[in-house]
């Protein structure tokens, strides 16, 4: 039984991995457009309340062990309140997917298949995702803990790479288009930590059961 469960790094990996993809292919843009030079100050900001988040959500789950939210919102509601919450994650899941797919798809079409439909490439992503799911999820995790430092190089070679072009005083003014900008309406940046949902279901997954905290905020630092 041990065996289909997830290992520490396995896990780590598997949500880190999650939302880099949806940091790294939504967010910049949104960010730099919506707060300007306070960017930066924005992103950490966020990051600080994802963590927190991802702290609740453990607090949470820490009371109902081997459990996740549809087991909580069982013993909540019933069976009733279950199905609701479902339903609602069931929503939110599948239109992050069409919404990533659909934007990455967007992207490889403009730069490299300018001449083909672009439902041929979201095809693609649609099947090999049905694939996957057929493996279940400590197959999807190994091959994640594989490619994941082929992934984060790359970041870091695109990140030395365009070090030419930064400039510090780029960074002022602080507050950019200013303190509503940064910190009320920039909450709205949070979207890109929207892969913590993921956490809500991983508990039941893990093989070590008491390490269900350090993944959680591990998995979300390196995000």
């Amino acid at each position: 039984m041990n065996s289909s469960k997830l290992e520490n790094l396995e896990a780590i990996i598997l949500i880190a991995i999650i939302m880099i993809n949806n940091i790294i292919l939504n967010l910049p843009k949104t960010i730099i457009v919506s707060t300007g030079s306070s960017a930066w100050l924005n992103t950490i900001y966020i990051s600080i309340i994802a963590i927190i988040f991802a702290y609740l959500i453990v607090r949470l789950l820490k009371k109902f062990p081997n459990s996740d939210i549809l087991d909580v919102s069982n013993y909540l509601g019933g069976k009733f309140f279950k199905i609701i919450i479902g339903i609602v994650f069931i929503v939110f899941f599948t239109t992050m997917s069409i919404l990533v797919i659909r934007n990455f798809s967007e992207t490889l079409k403009i730069i490299y298949f300018n001449n083909s439909p672009i439902i041929f490439l979201i095809l693609f992503f649609i099947v090999a995702s049905c694939i996957a799911n057929k493996f279940g999820i400590k197959v999807i995790a190994k091959v994640t803990l594989i490619i994941a430092p082929i992934i984060f190089i790359s970041i870091l070679i695109v990140l030395f790479s365009t070090a030419k072009s930064f400039v510090p005083q780029r960074l002022l003014p602080i507050l950019g288009y200013g303190i509503n900008e940064t910190f009320f309406s920039g909450l709205t940046n949070l979207f890109g930590f929207t892969g913590l949902a993921y956490l809500l279901f991983l508990q039941p997954f893990l093989k070590s059961k008491n390490s269900f905290k350090k993944i959680s905020i591990i998995s979300l630092v390196i995000s």
